[in-house]
């Protein structure tokens, strides 16, 4: 009768098999714990066109579930002048440059007392004039404060480089100034 070994051996193979599991399984952990270390290669040009450009910028969280999404502040002294740059989630590939242009106190005041009909008319002439300066427009209403936010959207990528960027950030800020004159007369 032979004798049964305790004494294992084993494959290389398998050894092999082990770690190369082993190794996968803690660079999946790592992946999971530092997602917001990994960037696009839209988000890259961004930042480099931004430094470029000489503006400082700051990253910020986005509560849309934004790829990425990056904000030039104003001076300090002159309130909600941000322009914002993103990326959508839904529409990766896409660059949107963007800015908020609130109501002021007193017509935001004014247009809250309007009836509905009057307030839809409003909204109307504030989309025909967006729509005529080319821009996509968004209605959004903050701590009561009504705000239109107006995007330049870059989406081809022979437009995605640093002159066309540039070029969109002057827009937006040029853009934005109108609409809120326009907001003034339309209310």
């Amino acid at each position: 009768m032979p004798h049964n070994s305790t004494k294992t051996t084993t494959d290389p193979c398998r050894a092999q098999g082990t770690i190369i599991r082993n190794m996968l399984g803690i660079y999946c952990a790592l992946w999971h714990q530092i997602p917001h270390t990994m960037t696009s290669r839209i988000q890259n040009n961004v930042e480099r066109w931004l430094v470029h450009e000489g503006l400082r910028f700051k990253y910020q969280k986005s509560d849309d579930g934004h790829s990425f999404k990056v904000v030039i502040s104003g001076p300090p002294d002159v309130r909600d002048i941000d322009t914002e740059i993103f990326e959508p989630a839904k529409q990766p590939g896409v660059i949107v440059v963007g800015r908020r242009c609130p109501f002021g106190t007193r017509l935001n005041q004014r247009f809250l007392n309007m009836t509905a009909s009057e307030q839809l008319r409003v909204r109307k002439r504030i989309t025909e004039y967006c729509s005529y300066v080319g821009t996509v427009h968004r209605f959004l209403m903050d701590n009561g404060r009504n705000i239109v936010g107006v995007y330049v959207v870059i989406d081809s990528t022979d437009r995605q480089n640093q002159s066309d960027f540039s070029e969109s950030l002057r827009r937006i800020t040029r853009i934005s100034d109108q609409v809120k004159e326009h907001i003034r007369r339309a209310v």
